[in-house]
Formats: C-alpha cells, structure tokens, sequence
C-alpha cells in the first residue's frame, strides 16, 4: 500500500470513531485475532475484543458531539511485513448543553499488519501530551489532565446552580442560532411542560423556531422588534403570548442575549419568565380605566372614586362641555363632600 493510500485508511479509521462516532467501523478495523489497545487515561491495556468494545462504546455515548482539527499523519515505516502511522490532532469536544466542554491534543502511533486483502491494526497507542512539555520538540497542549478535572468539578458546580435557579424560575432557559427564526437547539424541560408538551410535541407546535413559539397575530412584530434590539445593543426584552397544549395562552417575559459558543458562533441565550398572573392583572386595570373613561365621556355628571385603604377620593367633572376637559381633584376630607365613610367591615358586608 502506497504512503497516501496509507493516510487516507489512517485518517478514515480516525475519523469514523472520533467525528462520526462509528464505534463498529473502528472495532473492525482491529486485526480479529490479537492486538493490543492503548487509550490514553488507563493503567493497563486492552487486548480482549470484548473489552475493546465496551470502550469504544463507552466512548461514543460519553460525548455526543465531537471534531478532529489540524489532523496529521505521517507514515513512518512501510514494509511488506507491517505498517507504522503516527498521528497527531486537536480534539474538541464540545456537548457544552451536558456540561462537557475542552479541547485537547491527541499523539497516536498505530501499527498495521497485513490481512487477507487489506490491513488491520495490531497496536494503537494514543497519548495526551502533558502541559509540563509546552517547549520546542514537544506538542503543546494548553489544557491538561488536571486542569480539565478542575473545569469539569467547576462545572458541576456551576450547572447545579443554574438549574437550582431554573427551578426557582417561572420559566425556563432557551438557547437559539441568530438567524432569520431564531432556530432552537436548545430548551430546558421546565419551560415546555409548564405550556403542556413534551418535547418532541413543543419541537413540532413552535416548527423548532422562535417565531413559531409565539403568538402567530404578534410573530412578526415581536421578532422584528427582538432582531432590531440585538443588532442596536446586542440583546432584548421582549413581552408575547404561547399557545398551550390545551389551547390557553401563557404570557412570557423573554429576556435574551447574543453570545459566542465554544466554536465561536454567535448563538441567542435566553430565560423566559411566565408572567401571564402580572398580565391578566394589568389587562383588567387597563379594561377598568378604559371603562370608567368611556363612562365619564358619556356623563355629565360628576364622577369620583373612592380608596378606602388611603381614605382618599379621585373626583372628576367637566368644566367644559364644549372643549371636553376635566380635572382631577383629590380630597381628603370627606365631611366637606357630606360623604357618610363606610368601615371597611361594612363594606365587606355589602360585598358578601
């Protein structure tokens, strides 16, 4: 097999495992009869296809999303006998969504014999090169094992907070892409049950967008407001209504930001409030204020509002029926009025 031929089958292997997460395609790539397996954070060696397997696996399950950059191999030996490849390549794993997030260079050396029609490998040894050998004639690597221990204990901590706030939270949290939609990839599991759906059925209701999470009257404003606040200051704030499951509707505070992800892409963070208690509430004084204006316009008589709590009274007159003005006076001495002040016990009884 000539040197290219050599790269191209090195860097397959590689790539179905690390990138693809083909964990079959990288077991058969062993010779079936003997090897021996080096991973890099083990003791000792593995030599059993069965526990080749478990660790492939294993692997593949750990992190659900991971490249290979600057990847680079070098044959070394070639004979008919056997076959030496050395490899060298960053490996970025970033499932930052299960708190798993670092990059990390990787050093292989693999051995391949030949077997039937092709070749298959009977030593694979990779290695993490140690931070402590950052000089000339070394890779260098700028987090090593100790440092990612602490990261991941850091974020442990920092995940336990967050969901502790998310828990306290009438809401949830939303991660989306800065795009026409705000295309979602992200949603926490408090912010779809508490509008009835589970995942699949919230993914499906919104079309995996923003704009289609909202309110379909008020999408295009609400979206065309929230993109014109990013682009001024790099977040928003925005006010809109969900449909639930049932068919009620649920008002959302969204307070969002622009943000950069581990592979620099510019993504839409954003926690979501219910605050349909605080809408209703300032729906019904607005409807009230509403009524009690129309009524004064169609009155000619004067018209006052009475606080128990502050023992205050709003009157209002017109004092101009031609220009339509009225004044706001407020009194506060209620004998000057005539006015018989109820207890607040008697007007409970009257309620009842």
């Amino acid at each position: 097999m000539d040197k290219d031929a050599i790269k191209k089958y090195t860097e397959k292997i590689l790539l179905d495992f690390f990138q693809n997460h083909n964990w079959q395609a990288a077991l058969s790539a062993f010779h079936p009869e003997h090897f021996c397996y080096i991973p890099a954070g083990l003791a000792s060696s593995i030599t059993s296809h069965e526990l080749l397997e478990k660790e492939l696996k294993s692997f593949s399950i750990q992190y659900k999303k991971t490249v290979l950059k600057d990847l680079k191999t070098e044959v070394q030996v070639n004979t008919d006998e056997y076959i030496v490849v050395a490899v060298v390549f960053c490996l970025q794993i970033d499932d930052s969504v299960y708190g798993k997030y670092y990059k990390s260079l990787r050093r292989i050396s693999i051995v391949f014999v030949p077997y039937k029609n092709t070749y298959k490998v009977v030593n694979y040894h990779i290695a993490k090169p140690s931070h402590d050998f950052d000089t000339d004639g070394y890779i260098p690597q700028s987090i090593n094992s100790d440092s990612y221990a602490l990261m991941q204990q850091k974020l442990v901590e920092k995940k336990k907070q967050m969901e502790l706030i998310i828990h306290n939270t009438a809401g949830g949290i939303r991660s989306s892409y800065c795009d026409d939609e705000f295309t979602i990839f992200y949603v926490n599991k408090q912010l779809y049950k508490i509008l009835g759906y589970n995942y699949k059925e919230f993914m499906q209701m919104c079309n995996g967008n923003v704009r289609g999470m909202i309110h379909r009257p008020d999408a295009g404003k609400t979206i065309a407001q929230m993109k014109k606040s990013l682009e001024m200051t790099g977040a928003y704030n925005s006010q809109y209504g969900v449909r639930k499951k049932d068919g009620s509707m649920l008002w959302m505070m969204d307070i969002g930001k622009k943000i950069k992800n581990a592979n620099n892409q510019t993504i839409i963070s954003s926690i979501i409030n219910d605050i349909t208690p605080l809408h209703t509430a300032l729906e019904q004084l607005r409807i009230e204020k509403n009524t009690n204006d129309i009524l004064f316009e169609l009155s000619n008589e004067v018209i006052f509002q009475y606080d128990v709590k502050k023992d205050e009274i709003l009157l209002k007159y017109k004092n101009n029926k031609n220009k339509n003005i009225n004044k706001k006076i407020y009194i506060k001495n209620l004998e000057e009025l005539k006015l018989y002040k109820f207890s607040e016990e008697s007007i409970q009884r009257l309620q009842d």
